[in-house]
């Protein structure tokens, strides 16, 4: 028997030796959860061939609705009715409270003012006896 080395060629041996890497197999027992209407949270297990070395790390990818040129959009119907008070709107375990006679852009301002939510774009509509925002989370 005779060692070669992995990495470079031993000095006149009459072989040429080239490692081939092995990649590991892909992680197992993958599943995925919505956690909230922004987050998910991603299991798996280690794969079942290493290529040789520990796993010591993972690459995780997704694409969110900007990768596709498409927005979140939400509706807010009120009655015009109500002419007083206000009403709350509770995301990702924040809140705001909105008087019920706001504007778009008081809309806008308060929902933006909650941490992670991003650019928001609001327009009010009248539409017979009902007020409609139409909310557009654009980040």
């Amino acid at each position: 028997y005779r060692l070669y080395s992995i990495a470079t060629q031993i000095a006149g041996s009459p072989f040429e030796i080239s490692p081939e890497a092995v990649e590991p197999s892909d992680p197992t027992n993958c599943s995925l959860e919505i956690a909230d209407w922004d987050s998910l949270h991603v299991h798996w297990s280690n794969p079942n061939d290493d290529g040789g070395s520990d796993v010591t790390k993972y690459l995780v990818e997704y694409w969110d609705v900007t990768s596709y040129g498409e927005t979140e959009k939400q509706q807010l119907h009120m009655q015009q009715s109500v002419v007083d008070g206000t009403f709350t709107i509770t995301m990702s375990l924040q809140s705001v409270e909105v008087p019920i006679d706001s504007s778009a852009l008081e809309l806008e301002g308060r929902l933006e003012s909650l941490q992670n939510i991003g650019d928001v774009q609001v327009y009010k509509t009248m539409e017979a006896d009902v007020a409609v925002y139409d909310i557009e989370f654009l980040t």
